[in-house]
């Protein structure tokens, strides 16, 4: 029978004791199921997928829920994890771990030319882990493989995990010493490693559950080492209080004093933790040795200290101790108390700011921030940076005035701290402002009737750099000078009389404050008519011209003074633009 294929889906199903997933091939009379199994294993049974186990792959094809023959099979691996030993049959080993997936193809039935009869799953193989572990049966404590006393016993005990799965294990056995004369298992059978000489050992340790594929048992192995004396060096401050070392920090300005510890068997101690039993010494400035065992950490740094035993002759002495000594660091951060303000922002620490101060802290040695709060901030000119006095807040301030000053911002002493000093920083600030400055294009006094331009200028003073700015202007006297619309700066002398002419600027701004600047008091004492045949004169029967003069309400009998002396009066109007032109009778 041959199948027209119109649809196909992928069925994917959790590995479980059959290990199957399978392929369904729709038509209009039939549909087509493969599916693909893992079989032919205790360790498949249990869903185990284990490397070095031999399995069987197998494809079977149903119609309709019915099994038929199914030929021409080709079993595939994308992944030497699983290798497929016989292509046609599905027999295959799991060499590795890892994933791979597994793809079979069938030629019999022939379901046509527009699709392949096929199916797929993903393997994952894994293994199991052995986690070994050693504890004295003489002092009952853990014991370091690297650090195993002569003398000592020791019992072995194991974690078996299969991936994140603790799997319980039974029959523990260390069954070989590469060194029996150093490390002896105690007896066939036993968990007992005894510790008869000095050097260094291999042991193998044998479980007869869980089982592994194949013949071999699940082993693993332990390097071990045997030392006639184990010497543990290290130190306490002297700082009351302080809780550093006991957190892992060495930090600067602490006092501390050096402990050594000498183990010659498992059951004897012998602590050296004064001067008259060892002498300390240091290889560099971080650490300063006062007196033997006694030291200050004065500085960051590591520091490779060396330490010999006055009354014991021990081997490989001088002992050797590193001390990385840290500190603090603090980064001051500010936070304007202007709703909206973005100068702080923007690098510009500017006048008539308020400010919170608040400090990040991190150590040297690693870490995330800490949590800490600024206790209280101490200006050195308080003329510029004048910190707020109040029961509420004491990282407030003030930046009253424009210059430079140095501000000493002081942490809460709770933690973090250092062993004898108060965590604190100092930062540099250059309180700066914007100056506005206003000034004419007209190098002569106006006179009425003119229009003339003023400009402006905005600087700031941190670095002298011009910025860009919006500005309005003002006239104190508008009869007398009156800014012209849509022209910023463009004025109009209307009349005689005095004015003062002031900018300010809007932006910038500054945090809780404007920008301004005024001219001296700008007098207008003259009127000036000009005459066509001559700008300096005038006479009777004369056009003459007055630039802007919407500024007066000329009539027919309005009086006219020229410049030389002449008096007439309008005879006839006529306005064109800034321009009124009259004829004098």
């Amino acid at each position: 029978m041959r199948y027209k294929v119109w649809t196909f889906a992928l069925i994917a199903a959790a590995l479980a004791a059959s290990s199957c997933e399978s392929t369904t091939f729709k038509d209009v009379e039939s549909t087509l199921t493969v599916q693909l199994s893992i079989e032919d294993s205790p360790f498949i049974s249990a869903g185990d997928t284990l490397v070095g186990d031999t399995v069987q792959f197998v494809a079977r094809v149903f119609d309709n829920m019915e099994e038929i023959p199914a030929g021409d099979l080709n079993f595939s691996s994308n992944s030497s994890h699983v290798e497929i030993i016989d292509a046609s049959s599905g027999l295959a080993t799991f060499a590795s771990t890892g994933q791979a997936t597994v793809e079979v193809t069938i030629g019999e039935p022939d379901v046509g030319t527009a699709v392949t009869l096929q199916a797929s799953m993903i393997v994952v193989v894994m293994e199991y882990d052995v986690e070994l572990s050693l504890t004295s049966n003489v002092t009952g404590a853990g014991v370091d493989p690297a650090q195993g006393l002569l003398g000592d016993t020791v019992a072995v005990s194991a974690v078996v995990r299969k991936g994140t799965e603790v799997v319980d294990d039974a029959g523990l056995t260390v069954t070989q010493s590469t060194n029996d004369r150093v490390a002896n298992p105690a007896a066939p059978g036993a968990d007992i490693v005894s510790y008869d000489s000095t050097g260094d050992a291999t042991l193998t340790v044998t479980f007869t559950q869980p089982q592994t594929p194949g013949t071999s048992p699940l082993t693993a192995t332990l390097d071990v080492s045997v030392n006639s004396v184990v010497v543990t060096l290290g130190m306490e401050t002297l700082v009351p209080g302080s809780t550093h070392l006991a957190d892992g920090d060495t930090m600067v300005t602490d006092s501390v004093v050096f402990r050594a510890t000498v183990i010659r068997a498992a059951n004897d101690t012998l602590k050296f933790d004064t001067a008259e039993g060892t002498r300390w010494t240091s290889s560099g400035t971080a650490v300063r040795i006062v007196d033997d065992t006694m030291a200050v950490f004065d500085e960051t740094g590591i520091d490779t200290l060396f330490v010999e035993f006055l009354d014991l002759d021990l081997p490989d002495e001088p002992y050797e101790y590193a001390v990385d000594v840290g500190t603090f660091v603090t980064t001051v951060n500010l936070t304007s108390l202007i709703a909206g303000s973005t100068h702080l922002t923007d690098g510009d620490t500017l006048v008539t700011d308020s400010v919170a101060f608040t400090a990040t802290v991190t150590s040297t040695k690693g870490g995330g921030p800490r949590a800490s709060s600024v206790a209280l901030i101490e200006s050195l000119d308080s003329t510029v940076v004048s910190p707020v006095l109040n029961a509420v807040a004491t990282n407030e301030a003030l930046f009253a005035d424009t210059s430079s000053a140095r501000v000493w911002v002081a942490l809460e002493l709770a933690q973090p701290m250092l062993p004898r000093a108060v965590l604190r920083d100092t930062i540099s600030l250059l309180v700066s402002t914007y100056v506005a400055t206003i000034d004419s294009l007209s190098n002569e006094a106006p006179v009425m009737g003119d229009t003339f331009q003023y400009y402006t200028s905005v600087e700031k003073t941190r670095d002298g750099s011009q910025v860009l700015f919006t500005a309005t202007y003002e006239s104190t006297d508008l009869l007398t000078v009156r800014f012209l619309p849509g022209n910023p700066g463009r004025a109009l002398a209307r009349d005689t009389g005095t004015a003062t002419i002031s900018v300010t600027v809007s932006d910038p701004s500054l945090p809780n404050g404007i920008i301004s600047d005024s001219e001296l008091p700008l007098s207008i004492s003259e009127e000036r008519f000009y005459g066509l045949a001559s700008a300096t004169s005038g006479d009777f029967g004369d056009a003459v011209y007055m630039v802007a003069s919407e500024v007066h309400e000329f009539t027919d009998s309005s009086r006219v003074l020229f410049p030389n002396g002449t008096i007439g009066y309008v005879d006839s109007i006529s306005v064109a633009q800034d321009t009124l032109w009259f004829t004098v009778g």
